[in-house]
Protein backbone atom coordinates (compact mmCIF):
# COMPACT_ATOMS: atom_id res chain seq x y z
CA UNK A 1 0.00 0.00 0.00
CA UNK A 2 1.36 3.33 -0.90
CA UNK A 3 0.14 6.66 0.75
CA UNK A 4 0.67 9.40 -1.58
CA UNK A 5 1.40 12.66 0.16
CA UNK A 6 2.52 16.07 -1.77
CA UNK A 7 5.35 17.97 -0.32
CA UNK A 8 4.74 20.72 -2.89
CA UNK A 9 1.08 21.53 -3.65
CA UNK A 10 1.63 23.12 -6.66
CA UNK A 11 2.41 20.17 -8.35
CA UNK A 12 -1.55 19.94 -10.23
CA UNK A 13 -0.49 16.74 -11.21
CA UNK A 14 -3.21 14.27 -10.16
CA UNK A 15 -3.42 11.88 -6.74
CA UNK A 16 -2.89 9.01 -9.35
CA UNK A 17 0.75 10.13 -10.33
CA UNK A 18 2.22 7.50 -8.43
CA UNK A 19 -0.12 4.42 -9.59
CA UNK A 20 0.27 5.55 -13.29
CA UNK A 21 3.74 6.50 -14.08
CA UNK A 22 6.29 7.72 -12.98
CA UNK A 23 8.51 5.01 -12.87
CA UNK A 24 9.97 3.63 -16.09
CA UNK A 25 7.76 0.16 -15.42
CA UNK A 26 5.75 -1.01 -12.43
CA UNK A 27 8.26 -3.65 -12.04
CA UNK A 28 10.81 -0.49 -11.11
CA UNK A 29 8.21 0.95 -9.05
CA UNK A 30 7.01 -1.97 -6.47
CA UNK A 31 10.91 -2.63 -6.38
CA UNK A 32 11.64 1.02 -4.76
CA UNK A 33 8.44 0.83 -2.73
CA UNK A 34 9.59 -3.23 -1.67
CA UNK A 35 13.16 -2.02 -0.79
CA UNK A 36 12.42 1.10 1.09
CA UNK A 37 10.00 -1.13 3.28
CA UNK A 38 11.92 -4.53 3.65
CA UNK A 39 14.85 -2.10 4.75
CA UNK A 40 13.59 0.28 6.95
CA UNK A 41 15.09 3.00 5.26
CA UNK A 42 14.08 5.97 3.29
CA UNK A 43 14.60 6.09 -0.48
CA UNK A 44 15.02 9.77 -2.53
CA UNK A 45 14.73 9.40 -6.81
CA UNK A 46 15.86 12.34 -7.89
CA UNK A 47 14.17 14.30 -11.22
CA UNK A 48 12.20 11.24 -12.46
CA UNK A 49 10.09 11.99 -15.30
CA UNK A 50 6.79 12.66 -15.55
CA UNK A 51 5.09 13.32 -19.08
CA UNK A 52 5.87 13.50 -22.03
CA UNK A 53 7.76 16.55 -24.08
CA UNK A 54 5.69 16.21 -27.27
CA UNK A 55 2.54 16.61 -25.59
CA UNK A 56 3.67 19.66 -23.70
CA UNK A 57 3.12 17.86 -19.85
CA UNK A 58 6.89 16.96 -19.50
CA UNK A 59 7.76 17.26 -15.60
CA UNK A 60 10.57 16.58 -13.63
CA UNK A 61 9.87 15.06 -10.08
CA UNK A 62 11.77 14.29 -6.79
CA UNK A 63 10.48 11.35 -4.96
CA UNK A 64 10.59 10.74 -1.42
CA UNK A 65 9.49 7.21 -0.16
CA UNK A 66 9.47 6.83 3.81
CA UNK A 67 8.62 3.94 5.41
CA UNK A 68 6.28 3.55 7.55
CA UNK A 69 5.63 -0.12 8.62
CA UNK A 70 5.32 -4.10 6.88
CA UNK A 71 2.61 -2.88 4.68
CA UNK A 72 3.07 0.38 2.90
CA UNK A 73 5.41 3.83 2.41
CA UNK A 74 4.18 7.67 2.28
CA UNK A 75 5.38 9.13 -1.20
CA UNK A 76 6.76 12.74 -1.06
CA UNK A 77 6.46 14.58 -4.85
CA UNK A 78 8.54 17.43 -5.37
CA UNK A 79 8.11 19.72 -8.19
CA UNK A 80 11.85 20.28 -9.85
CA UNK A 81 10.98 20.79 -13.38
CA UNK A 82 12.02 24.42 -13.22
CA UNK A 83 15.67 23.01 -12.14
CA UNK A 84 15.73 20.50 -14.12
CA UNK A 85 14.29 22.25 -17.78
CA UNK A 86 15.58 25.65 -18.97
CA UNK A 87 13.00 27.97 -19.06
CA UNK A 88 12.80 29.70 -22.45
CA UNK A 89 14.19 26.25 -24.43
CA UNK A 90 12.93 23.12 -23.17
CA UNK A 91 16.43 21.65 -23.02
CA UNK A 92 18.06 20.63 -19.71
CA UNK A 93 19.71 23.14 -17.70
CA UNK A 94 23.51 23.09 -17.25
CA UNK A 95 22.70 22.33 -13.21
CA UNK A 96 21.23 19.85 -14.31
CA UNK A 97 23.79 18.39 -16.38
CA UNK A 98 25.92 18.83 -13.24
CA UNK A 99 24.16 17.87 -10.32
CA UNK A 100 21.81 15.13 -11.88
CA UNK A 101 23.50 13.88 -14.79
CA UNK A 102 26.82 13.59 -14.18
CA UNK A 103 26.27 11.53 -11.26
CA UNK A 104 23.67 9.31 -12.96
CA UNK A 105 26.33 8.19 -15.66
CA UNK A 106 29.05 7.96 -13.18
CA UNK A 107 26.85 5.51 -11.43
CA UNK A 108 25.97 3.68 -14.40
CA UNK A 109 29.03 3.08 -15.91
CA UNK A 110 30.64 1.72 -13.24
CA UNK A 111 27.62 -1.05 -13.31
CA UNK A 112 28.66 -1.60 -16.72
CA UNK A 113 30.81 -4.80 -17.77
CA UNK A 114 33.64 -3.69 -20.14
CA UNK A 115 33.93 -0.12 -21.67
CA UNK A 116 31.60 2.00 -21.49
CA UNK A 117 31.90 5.14 -23.65
CA UNK A 118 30.04 8.87 -22.75
CA UNK A 119 29.47 11.17 -26.00
CA UNK A 120 29.15 14.96 -26.18
CA UNK A 121 28.62 17.11 -28.73
CA UNK A 122 29.31 21.13 -28.55
CA UNK A 123 26.78 23.46 -30.70
CA UNK A 124 27.89 27.14 -30.54
CA UNK A 125 25.76 29.45 -33.00
CA UNK A 126 27.53 31.36 -35.06
CA UNK A 127 26.48 35.20 -35.39
CA UNK A 128 24.07 34.87 -32.59
CA UNK A 129 24.34 38.97 -31.49
CA UNK A 130 23.76 39.50 -34.83
CA UNK A 131 20.34 38.21 -34.97
CA UNK A 132 19.07 39.61 -31.62
CA UNK A 133 20.72 43.35 -33.01
CA UNK A 134 19.25 43.14 -36.36
CA UNK A 135 15.67 40.84 -35.86
CA UNK A 136 15.37 41.82 -32.30
CA UNK A 137 14.79 39.46 -28.69
CA UNK A 138 11.85 37.86 -30.11
CA UNK A 139 13.88 36.37 -33.39
CA UNK A 140 16.87 35.22 -30.89
CA UNK A 141 14.53 33.59 -28.42
CA UNK A 142 12.65 31.77 -30.96
CA UNK A 143 15.81 30.64 -32.87
CA UNK A 144 17.36 29.24 -29.40
CA UNK A 145 13.67 27.47 -29.51
CA UNK A 146 14.17 25.81 -32.94
CA UNK A 147 17.72 25.05 -32.49
CA UNK A 148 16.89 22.77 -29.08
CA UNK A 149 14.16 21.53 -31.63
CA UNK A 150 16.72 20.63 -34.11
CA UNK A 151 18.50 18.90 -31.82
CA UNK A 152 15.87 16.71 -30.27
CA UNK A 153 14.89 15.57 -33.27
CA UNK A 154 18.66 14.28 -34.35
CA UNK A 155 19.22 12.01 -31.01
CA UNK A 156 17.58 9.01 -29.69
CA UNK A 157 15.57 9.29 -26.63
CA UNK A 158 18.43 8.45 -24.23
CA UNK A 159 20.12 11.55 -25.16
CA UNK A 160 20.11 14.86 -23.63
CA UNK A 161 19.64 18.16 -25.41
CA UNK A 162 21.47 20.52 -22.35
CA UNK A 163 21.76 24.33 -22.58
CA UNK A 164 24.96 26.00 -21.32
CA UNK A 165 23.89 29.12 -21.38
CA UNK A 166 23.05 31.95 -24.35
CA UNK A 167 23.49 30.05 -27.57
CA UNK A 168 25.91 27.84 -26.53
CA UNK A 169 24.71 23.87 -26.14
CA UNK A 170 25.91 20.39 -25.40
CA UNK A 171 24.32 17.02 -27.12
CA UNK A 172 25.13 14.06 -24.68
CA UNK A 173 24.80 10.90 -25.69
CA UNK A 174 25.21 7.81 -23.48
CA UNK A 175 26.75 4.56 -24.35
CA UNK A 176 28.04 5.93 -27.36
CA UNK A 177 31.69 5.63 -28.62
CA UNK A 178 33.73 7.64 -31.12
CA UNK A 179 32.40 6.21 -34.41
CA UNK A 180 28.77 6.35 -33.14
CA UNK A 181 28.70 9.66 -31.89
CA UNK A 182 30.35 11.13 -35.79
CA UNK A 183 26.87 9.89 -36.92
CA UNK A 184 24.89 11.74 -34.38
CA UNK A 185 27.32 14.88 -34.99
CA UNK A 186 26.57 14.45 -38.67
CA UNK A 187 22.53 14.26 -38.41
CA UNK A 188 23.40 17.17 -36.50
CA UNK A 189 24.95 19.54 -38.62
CA UNK A 190 22.41 18.38 -41.93
CA UNK A 191 19.56 19.51 -39.97
CA UNK A 192 20.92 22.02 -38.95
CA UNK A 193 21.92 22.88 -42.75
CA UNK A 194 18.38 21.96 -43.81
CA UNK A 195 17.11 24.88 -41.30
CA UNK A 196 18.72 27.24 -42.27
CA UNK A 197 17.97 26.72 -46.20
CA UNK A 198 14.59 26.96 -45.45
CA UNK A 199 14.97 29.92 -43.49
CA UNK A 200 17.31 31.99 -46.26
CA UNK A 201 14.57 30.86 -48.52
Amino acid sequence: KAFLQFTNSTTGIGRNLFREYPFDSPEEREKSLIDSINSGRERLLTAVKYGNHNESGERYLDLRITPLDHMGAKIGLLDVTNKVLDGLTGAFSQSYLMNVLRRREIERAKREKGEYYLGLVGIDLKKFKHVNDVYGLDAGDQLLKDIVDILKNSVRAADYVIRRGGDEFFVLCPNTDHEQLEIVRGRIERNIANYNRSVAN
